[in-house]
């Protein structure tokens, strides 16, 4: 889904440094994502994996794997080309229209 991918580029741009919860929320496009629902999905599949903070144990962190990291390396030249020929038939102008009214549904 596109949430999930959306977690996994946000734990690929952390490199090997692990992340909790509230941070990916805090990052999401859809601040509405049940961020949790879409890690243990991820975690399911082989492509996060959750451990728990040495310092607080309440507290715990993600990092993507080498089978995540494979596959957003797959999927990000097929979703930029089915971006790009979505929004190829809209103007500049148009676009950025286009961007301000998501903006503004987002709040």
């Amino acid at each position: 889904s596109e949430e999930q991918y959306n977690v996994l580029r946000i734990l690929s741009g952390q490199k090997e440094n692990a992340i909790n919860l509230k941070d990916i929320q805090e990052r999401m496009i859809h601040k509405t994502s049940n961020t949790t629902r879409l890690v243990e999905k991820l975690r399911l599949k082989g492509l996060v994996i959750r451990e728990l903070c040495e310092e607080n144990r309440t507290k715990v962190e993600i990092l993507i794997t080498k089978k995540g990291e494979e596959l957003l390396k797959q999927i990000t030249p097929v979703l930029k080309k089915h971006r790009e020929l979505i929004f190829k038939t809209l103007s500049n102008k148009e676009a950025e229209s286009l961007a301000d009214l998501l903006d503004k549904l987002r709040g």
